[in-house]
């Protein structure tokens, strides 16, 4: 996993990318598909496709912390498009509410090679709650390659 924090003046901003070893019909689904990240994503206690209406997706997902925190809960709006002539998938969400100053991010789904697919993840968070920001941003992308790894075993349907 390639991974690169960028500045910001509270919370985290990264970008990260890896080529994931299964095809991008079965990579998109998984990082698109809110409903579902409960069940494999990192810290993820519970999640939920709120609306639909076309590519547009309203999710409701809330993040385990460690005690004393409270959990992270956020509403977001995602909007999921296909790129020109089969070039990938995109997913671009950003906070409709719940406890963070800022949450926005997004994930590209590009065809990298027979049965490979190259994911890029962007996020730019700021939980509104009292932690260091050195903190924040070692948790966040610390958890990366995690992520990354738990995408790809899924998109493999192990």
């Amino acid at each position: 996993v390639v991974i690169v924090t960028l500045p910001t003046s509270s919370g985290v901003k990264a970008w990260a990318a890896r080529v994931i070893r299964a095809p991008m019909d079965k990579v998109w689904p998984t990082v698109r598909d809110c409903q579902h990240f409960h069940e494999f994503m990192p810290r993820t206690k519970n999640s939920r496709l709120v609306t639909q209406n076309g590519t547009t997706m309203i999710c409701e997902v809330e993040i385990s912390m460690p005690f004393p925190l409270s959990n992270l809960k956020a509403t977001t709006r995602a909007t999921n498009t296909a790129l020109p002539e089969g070039q990938g998938y995109e997913r671009k969400w950003a906070l409709v509410r719940g406890n963070y100053k800022r949450n926005s991010g997004s994930w590209e789904i590009k065809p990298w090679g027979e049965g490979t697919t190259l994911a890029v993840y962007q996020i730019d968070v700021d939980p509104d709650m009292m932690v260091p920001d050195a903190i924040l941003r070692k948790a966040q992308t610390g958890s990366l390659p995690d992520l990354f790894t738990v995408i790809e075993k899924r998109a493999q349907g192990r």
